[in-house]
C-alpha cells in the first residue's frame, strides 16, 4: 500500500507517537510530520495527501482554522480531493466536537489519548478500504 499521511500536532511526543503507530501499521506509508497548522497547510496544498491526523488546539493557526482554510479552497474549486482529515482532540466540549465532525473535509473526530488501535482503524478504513473518493 502506498499512502501519504500528514500528521499535524504541536506536541513533539504526539508527533513521534503517531508516526510510530502509522509505521507499525505499515512501514511503507510515507509520513510528513509538522508541529504547526501553518506548516501543515503548506504540505497539504503541495503534496497529494491521502490522510491527515490533525490536532485542534494549537497556537496561532489552530486545527479549526486549518479545516476552515481547506473547506474554503474546496468550495472555490481549488482542491479536487475527498474529505481526508481525522481530527484528534482533547477538547472536553461535545458541542464543539460535533461541530467539527459535521465539517465536509472531516472524516471523523477521535478523542485523545489516541491509541494504536484508533490509528490502525483509521488507516484501514481511510487508506485501504476507501480506495479514493466515495
Amino acid at each position: 500500500m502506498k499512502c501519504k499521511v500528514l500528521i499535524i500536532d504541536d506536541e513533539q511526543i504526539n508527533l513521534v507517537l503517531l508516526e510510530e503507530f502509522v509505521h507499525d501499521f505499515d512501514k511503507d506509508i510515507e509520513t510528513i510530520s509538522v508541529d504547526s497548522a501553518a506548516k501543515g497547510l503548506f504540505y497539504y496544498f503541495t503534496n497529494n495527501i491521502d490522510l491527515v491526523f490533525l490536532d485542534i488546539v494549537m497556537a496561532n493557526i489552530n486545527g479549526k482554522d486549518f479545516i476552515d482554510i481547506v473547506e474554503e479552497n474546496m468550495k472555490a474549486g481549488l482542491l479536487n480531493c475527498c474529505p481526508n482529515i481525522v481530527v484528534q482532540t482533547a477538547m472536553p466540549s461535545d458541542v464543539k466536537i460535533n461541530l467539527l465532525a459535521k465539517k465536509k473535509c472531516v472524516l471523523e473526530v477521535i478523542r485523545k489519548p489516541i491509541t494504536k488501535q484508533h490509528i490502525h482503524d483509521c488507516l484501514t478504513h481511510y487508506c485501504i478500504e476507501r480506495n479514493g473518493c466515495g
